[in-house]
């Protein structure tokens, strides 16, 4: 059975849309400090166009078990997966997009506005994570 096919498969694919935004939201408002929140994002912009690469590359999925291989692979055998494919994708899918971060100034607010604030955001972003999990809870199961 396809879950996407179907007006409860658009559903469904909305629902699981909306709950990786709440999940993005909720990481990101534990973040959204002045020293911080800029950094996280360009983080999660190079992160994201490396998995990009490499998931477009060899046509997998990356799990827990890639990143320790990674993690435990030497330099000689990591070149091999350095090319012009991985840096023209790097520079349009996170370097550029974080120059532009970088340069969009930020209204903080004040920090006593903040320390209740970031932390309301991000339990409204998990509240909502967790009303569309509750939502989807059958199509996946």
């Amino acid at each position: 059975m396809n879950l996407l096919a179907g007006s409860r498969g658009l559903a469904f694919g909305a629902a699981l849309w909306l709950a990786i935004w709440a999940l993005l939201a909720a990481l990101l408002g534990l973040f959204a400090w002045r020293p911080t929140l800029k950094p996280t994002l360009v983080l999660l912009l190079f992160s994201t166009a490396l998995a990009r690469h490499f998931m477009d590359s060899y046509g997998t999925l990356i799990d827990p078990n890639m990143l320790v291989n990674a993690m435990q692979t030497d330099w000689r055998e990591a070149g091999a997966l350095l090319n012009w494919q991985l840096l023209a994708g790097l520079l349009v899918l996170a370097a550029l997009p974080s120059w532009l971060i970088w340069r969009q100034p930020v209204a903080y607010g004040g920090l006593r506005r903040q320390l209740w604030r970031n932390p309301a955001f991000s339990l409204a972003a998990l509240l909502a994570l967790a009303a569309l999990v509750l939502a989807m809870f059958q199509p996946l199961a």
